[in-house]
């Protein structure tokens, strides 16, 4: 249990405490001051002013982190798309898409407005040859089974 890092962190965090308490309290008693009721006081003062500087530190990271939230949606609404109208004259213009409204613009050279229909496609991604294939004994191999097949050979 002595070996916690937490339960040390705890410890120290204490002793500090307790030593600035009974500093403060040494510095009352000159004063003419109670030593147990200023120790007392310093000891709750500085878990209340801790609690606050706490807060504090918590409310200006939410803060940085919606700001940077807000800049990363912003970013996000610059998204830009070179369009063609589908009139005679086919001007390519190149137009913001914003994700979450009907996007459209006016064309420049027949002065109608032209909406913009935005489509997620997907598609197949393959992986590039790295190695030489007619080194590669299972490509081979592969090229051979295929080969081999006869529902495969349409030329036979």
């Amino acid at each position: 249990m002595l070996k916690n890092p937490i339960f040390l962190k705890i410890i120290y965090s204490l002793i500090i405490t307790s030593t600035v308490s009974v500093l403060g309290g040494l510095f009352c008693l000159n004063f003419g001051f109670n030593f147990w009721i200023t120790c007392s006081f310093f000891f709750i003062s500085q878990f209340v002013a801790f609690y606050f500087y706490g807060e504090s530190v918590k409310r200006k990271n939410a803060l940085i982190e919606a700001t940077l939230e807000l800049e990363a949606i912003s970013q996000l609404k610059k998204i830009t798309a070179d369009v063609v109208c589908p009139c005679d004259k086919k001007i390519q213009t190149t137009i913001p898409i914003e994700m979450n409204s009907d996007n459209s613009y006016v064309c420049g050279g027949c002065n109608k407005r032209i909406g913009i229909s935005l489509d997620v496609k997907t598609f197949l991604k393959t992986d590039p040859i790295t190695n030489d294939p007619l080194v590669d004994k299972d490509l081979m191999q592969q090229v051979e089974d295929v080969l081999k097949d006869p529902t495969h050979n349409d030329r036979i």
